[in-house]
């Protein structure tokens, strides 16, 4: 594989570099997610399609980012947080505090891999990175929608 796909893909996979922040990188690239989020929220169409290439960019970056680096889901790949983060506020209302919510719940899921987030997880290639985040994400709606519902 050429160099020039090498390094866009690294590019990608880490959110612009987001990936490599020195603490948290995958909060760092969850927040990345929220550019897109505000950015389109008012025009839902445009958000899902954003979001559905978005995801399967990462499929593709998040793949020969693995083989470049030789690690599985290695921490410097962070596109699949920025597009959890855009799942977990999919076409809601967002408030200050649903945004507040929404993040700190995207993070938590992340990080406890409900089921079967962790199993699907050892799926190979960047299937397995997105996948995870995809899982954790749908829950932080569902519970992000049940919050914002009840308050």
């Amino acid at each position: 594989m050429r160099s020039g796909i090498k390094k866009l893909a690294l590019i990608v996979a880490s959110c612009g570099g987001a990936g490599y922040a020195p603490f948290a990188p995958g909060t760092v690239g969850a927040a990345v997610g929220l550019i897109p989020v505000f950015l389109l929220v008012r025009h839902p169409v445009l958000y899902g399609v954003t979001m559905i290439v978005l995801f399967f960019v990462g499929v593709y970056a998040g793949t020969i980012a693995e083989s470049v680096l030789g690690v599985k889901d290695s921490s410097l790949i962070v596109i699949d947080e920025a597009v959890s983060t855009m799942i977990t506020f999919a076409f809601l209302r967002l408030t200050v505090a649903g945004v507040i919510i929404g993040f700190i719940l995207n993070r938590l899921l992340d990080i406890v891999k409900p089921f079967p987030a962790r199993s699907i997880q050892t799926v190979c290639g960047g299937w397995g990175v997105m996948l995870d985040d995809v899982v954790s994400a749908v829950y932080s709606n569902l519970v992000l929608r049940l919050i914002l519902y009840v308050l």
